[in-house]
């Protein structure tokens, strides 16, 4: 057995951990698909229409940010989260019924809770309001 130092170790559990969920990262991102938006002052604008039938969307961002995930909770709720990893910034995917960073494996639950590092926070939320065609979602995001 070789000797091999801890920062060895820990890049190869990383690239085995991330080469254990790509497939499934990737299998899951077929049913979130990118959806436009409009701006309207401080706010995305989003058609209802462009949510996938899963209720979930990728809102592409005017100023080129990472996009933000908006999912549908009910009808009249929604929930939009910063698709920015906590840790280091990476963009974090749609994994089953999870987001789940590729980078470093952090994992989040799809209201944004941590629910494994190694980030330490959860993902940053939007406030949301929607009508009977739209749904508005504030550019500002609000930590945690």
């Amino acid at each position: 057995m070789s000797n091999v130092s801890r920062r060895e170790f820990v890049v190869q559990v990383e690239r085995i951990g991330v080469a254990c969920l790509l497939p499934t990262v990737l299998a899951s991102c077929a049913s979130v698909r990118y959806a436009g938006s409009a701006v309207e002052v401080d706010r995305l604008v989003v058609l209802r229409s462009e949510l996938s039938t899963a209720g979930a969307a990728l809102i592409e961002t005017p100023d080129d940010q990472l996009p933000i995930f908006l999912r549908r909770v009910s009808e009249s709720e929604f929930v939009a989260l910063s698709t920015k990893c906590t840790h280091r910034g990476c963009q974090v995917e749609a994994a089953a019924n999870q987001l789940v960073c590729p980078c470093h494996g952090s994992v989040f639950s799809l209201n944004g809770e941590r629910l494994q590092g190694p980030a330490e926070h959860p993902l940053s939320r939007h406030s949301v309001t929607a009508d009977a065609q739209r749904i508005y979602i504030n550019r500002k995001a609000v930590t945690g």
